[in-house]
């Protein structure tokens, strides 16, 4: 009986006699034995996992390993139990069905048996009226992983007209056996009466049934939404007796259910269920995405954008505007006269360097060959101004030209035809303090020119403007020195205005790139 447990009923002080052989080889019975009462007791008769005849139990934890069959004793079959741990009960293979006995006659339990660890012998009494008693037989040493025989004598008490004998582990180890027989060795005599027994300890409570492992399914549906977009979290436990939420949402929650939920922003919903078996918890991570912008008003952007444009090819764009530029990572427009170019005229850019804007990405734009005024000229002098200067700009970049620029702003609708002819898909004018919206003439874009005299409060007025009314500001700029002319802008009030561009978020483009989002 394994010590510090304690037995339903009556504790019956058994007399044995013990007969511990370690003989390898077979078991030799010292009885006289008729036959053997446990059937299979050899475990040659079975299923793939379980002898015939014989039963697995264990309570208390850990749970141990049971298998069958093993190698025995000299024979095929086998059976073997593991404990990983110490156990708070124990384990054995034990006969499915109690056994007659005969009240005050002796029987002798013998059995072949290898274990790493101690183990014990204990019998099961069933008297006239049903009731079950327990017996302790042995407790027997590790046998070192070897066979060794052992065999207990001992007299069934009186009133006892059943019983069941099993060799049982209760520690970290293994036991098998094989070989186990139990038969009478003696005539029936009558027991000598019992010690008067200590008052028995109240019995233990039956282990409870082991608690089923708590589940929890949680899910949000949709689980990407737009704000104000109602979503669903549904959830279900099994095993589980309350649940609670935590993260975006709170309260104790049934164990199965669903609730709607609006969230404004990202939102991360926690629900842990607790039952017998312990707590499981759950999360739904939900995805909150602004709802779209209304589509712009006709004639209007979808937001206010600003262009910087540079007229006549002029030497100082490149030595003192380029580099700002670069710097602010601003894209800008360059509307090229190309005879200066051409002609290697001091103070004006050479092919290199009209070559090195383009590379850096900045539209290269047209502006004649001569910056002459086309209203005032024939109609082939116009053709040979707008498509000459377009084809060397192509020719010495490799990239298309489609913006064009009128000089002085001079244009009427002869020269607006001839330069749409010419394969321009945009023409800018000029027109201080204009802007321009999606509707506005493609082939007569208002700019402002930032000349001396033009402030900085005036400029980012019209920057705020175009940015608030979803408007295109077109900055047209010549010279960029620090002694500015009449015409030109200081390098000072430049880099002033570009960080404001940089500062304010309105959205920059190339000439190009802002005709292409026009409605005409």
């Amino acid at each position: 009986m394994k010590r510090g447990h304690s037995f339903s009923g009556t504790f019956i002080i058994v007399s044995f006699i013990i007969v511990f052989v370690t003989l390898f080889g077979t078991l030799a019975h010292t009885q006289a034995e008729s036959s053997n009462l446990i059937p299979n007791g050899t475990f040659e008769a079975g299923t793939a996992t379980l002898p015939t005849g014989w039963s697995k139990v264990y309570w208390g934890s850990p749970v141990p390993t049971f298998t069958y069959p093993v190698a025995g004793n000299g024979s095929a079959k086998a059976v073997s139990v593991t404990l990983a741990a110490n156990s708070s009960g124990d384990a054995r293979w034990q006969p499915a069905a109690t056994i007659p006995v005969t009240p005050g006659v002796q029987y002798t339990y013998a059995t072949s048996y290898k274990s790493t660890a101690a183990t014990e012998i204990d019998a099961e009494y069933t008297d006239q009226n049903g009731a079950i008693t327990y017996g302790w037989l042995a407790d027997l040493p590790s046998s070192g992983g070897a066979w060794q025989q052992f065999s207990v004598t001992f007299t069934v008490p009186a009133g006892i007209t059943k019983a069941r004998i099993y060799h049982l582990l209760d520690k970290a180890g293994n036991l098998t056996i094989d070989d186990v027989s139990l038969g009478q060795t003696g005539s029936t005599t009558p027991p000598p009466p019992p010690p008067p027994p200590p008052p028995p300890p109240p019995p233990p409570p039956p282990p409870p049934p082991p608690p089923g492992v708590p589940e929890l399914t949680f899910t949000a549906t949709p689980s990407n939404v737009t704000a104000g977009q109602q979503t669903t979290l549904s959830w279900n436990g099994t095993n589980v007796t309350t649940c609670s939420a935590s993260g975006s949402w709170s309260g104790n929650k049934a164990v199965t259910g669903s609730e709607n939920v609006t969230p404004a922003t990202n939102a991360v919903y926690t629900l842990a269920c607790t039952g017998a078996g312990g707590t499981v918890s759950k999360t739904a991570a939900l995805t909150v995405v602004a709802p779209p912008p209304p589509p712009p008003p006709p004639g209007t952007f979808a937001e206010g954008m600003v262009s910087i444009s540079f007229d006549d090819s002029w030497l100082s764009q490149y030595s003192n505007a380029l580099p700002v530029l670069q710097n602010a990572g601003i894209k800008g427009t360059f509307y090229l006269t190309t005879q200066p170019v051409q002609n290697g005229w001091s103070g004006y850019m050479t092919p290199a360097h009209i070559q090195a804007i383009a590379n850096s990405g900045h539209e290269i734009a047209g502006h004649t060959v001569t910056h002459a005024n086309l209203t005032s000229i024939s109609r082939n002098r116009i053709t040979s101004e707008v498509v000459n200067s377009k084809n060397y700009l192509q020719n010495l970049t490799g990239k298309s030209v489609t913006s064009f620029a009128y000089p002085y702003g001079a244009v009427n609708a002869t020269v607006k035809n001839l330069v749409q002819r010419a394969g321009y898909t945009s023409a800018r004018g000029v027109e201080d303090e204009a802007l321009n919206t999606a509707q506005s003439d493609k082939y007569n874009l208002k700019s402002s020119c930032i000349e001396n005299g033009v402030t900085f409060a005036q400029v980012k007025a019209e920057i705020d403007k175009a940015k608030a009314q979803n408007q295109w500001y077109i900055l047209c700029i010549h010279e960029v020195k620090s002694n500015p002319g009449q015409y030109d802008t200081s390098i000072a009030l430049f880099q002033q205005i570009v960080n404001y561009i940089q500062s304010s978020g309105i959205k920059v483009v190339t000439v190009s790139e802002g005709r292409a989002l026009m409605a005409n």
